[in-house]
Parts: structure tokens; sequence; C-alpha cells
């Protein structure tokens, strides 16, 4: 029983923690947040906050994490036949999700760090699509594959980043029907023996 509210009390912490990481975000840049900046706000005290993180940058990886863990979990929800060929659904669910973390994200942008989330956004979906078992099974050359994957995913990522920024005047939605509508390169035909 004693080591369920042990649990429960860690998760609290860690909760807090990030939650005031965030809200500082919008206040200062993350250069300027320091542990105590994040321990003052969450209320806690400092072996508390190094019981979990080993310092800012390692709080906002987790947060990263865990919203890469959902988008990656989006993908392999995703019940289109052929992603492939047709990676609307895949995108819409990447949106779903942008949309459900629109504030982290802003500020992620704002913090100037955002290539490096983007980099691992874009990785976890090469690899997610890499071992697709419905990938596997079409597409022998590997290395062709994720070259295409690579070039899908980093324009992706870079479209993502100039919505962001402002540079497209655009819903999520319609710049996924857009790429979807207009990219010959997505029509990867299946190799047969």
């Amino acid at each position: 029983m004693a080591g369920k509210a042990v649990y429960k009390n860690s998760l609290k912490s860690q909760s807090l923690i990030k939650k005031s990481l965030l809200e500082l975000m919008a206040e200062k840049e993350l250069d300027k947040i320091s542990i105590s900046d994040i321990v003052k706000r969450a209320g806690i005290n400092r072996g508390t906050f190094y019981a979990h993180y080993r310092d800012v940058q390692n709080v906002l990886a987790e947060i990263e994490n865990e919203l890469i863990d959902e988008l990656s979990d989006r993908i392999d929800e995703c019940n289109e036949k052929d992603l492939i060929n047709n990676p609307l659904p895949i995108l819409r669910e990447i949106d779903r999700e942008i949309e459900k973390h629109i504030d982290f994200l802003r500020l992620l942008m704002k913090s100037g760090i955002s290539s490096r989330f983007l980099e691992k956004l874009k990785n976890q979906f090469i690899e997610r699509m890499m071992n697709d078992p419905r990938t596997k099974s079409r597409y022998s050359n590997r290395a062709k594959f994720r070259t295409t994957m690579s070039f899908f995913a980093g324009g992706m990522a870079a479209l993502y980043q100039d919505w962001f920024d402002g540079k497209i005047d655009m819903t999520l939605d319609e710049i996924a029907e857009t790429v979807c509508a207009n990219n010959p390169c997505l029509a990867i035909p299946a190799e047969t023996s």
C-alpha cells in the first residue's frame, strides 16, 4: 500500500515540475530558467527535483519524448491499409496531436530549440515506417524506402516549422491535404517479386 502512495507522489512531483517548466517557458527564455525557478513554482524542494531530473534540459526532453510517444502511438493506431500511398490519415492524427499540445509546441518553437524536437519527431516517424509490417513486406529495397521516408518526413517537419513561424497561412488539415494531393513522390509502387 505504501508503495502506491510513493508512486503517486512521484508522479505528482514529476507533473508539477513539468507544468512549472511550461509555465516558466511562457514567461522567459529557456536558458534563463533555473532549477530554483522550477522548484519555487512547483512548491517542492531541490531534492525532489533531483530525485527525478538532472537539469532543466532533462525535464524538457521528457516532455518532448512523451509527446513524440503519443504521436507514435497515433501512427501505430492508424488503420489505413496503404500508409505510403495515402499518408493523409497519419498526417491528420499528427495534426490532432499538434492541436492538442499547441501551447507547449508554440513555447518550444519560440524557445529556439524546435529543431531538436522536429529532428526527434522526424526520426521517430521514419523508424516507425521502416519497421511497420505493412511496409516491410512490400518494399524490399530498404535504402530507397528510407530515402523516400526521410524526404517526406523532413519536408513535413519543415512545413510544421514554417506553420508555427507564421509563414504558411493554412490550417494543418489544409497543409496535409495539399501535400497528399500534390506530391508524386508519395506514389511509391509496391515491389513485386
